[in-house]
């Protein structure tokens, strides 16, 4: 693996240039963990409570990935758990949702 890193701005997966109705495929969807994660601790309601979610963290429905990146649960559920299995994310369940952690974000 090359090393180093990029910035990338965020929002830029909702310029129109890149919009499709197809599904994301795997590094879509990854970019996408990334860029949707708390780039700093901030507060969110999640059913009904309000938690602290840190930075590099992401609580969302297994359904609203679904519908985001216009998959099967099976797949997103595969996915989730090929990514924690290569230690790039590691999940939660605690809080009612799907609390996703990004390794060295």
């Amino acid at each position: 693996m090359k090393s180093g890193y990029y910035l990338i701005a965020r929002g830029w997966m909702d310029n129109p240039v890149f919009s499709s109705s197809r599904s994301f495929d795997r590094r879509s969807a990854w970019i996408w963990i990334i860029e949707n994660s708390a780039f700093k601790d901030t507060r969110q309601d999640v059913l009904g409570k309000t938690v602290v979610v840190p930075r590099g963290n992401l609580i969302c429905s297994l359904k609203h990935l679904v519908r985001e990146w216009n998959w099967s649960e099976k797949a997103v559920r595969s996915f989730l758990k090929r990514l924690e299995k290569e230690e790039m994310i590691r999940i939660s369940t605690g809080l009612g949702k799907t609390q996703i952690y990004v390794i060295n974000y």
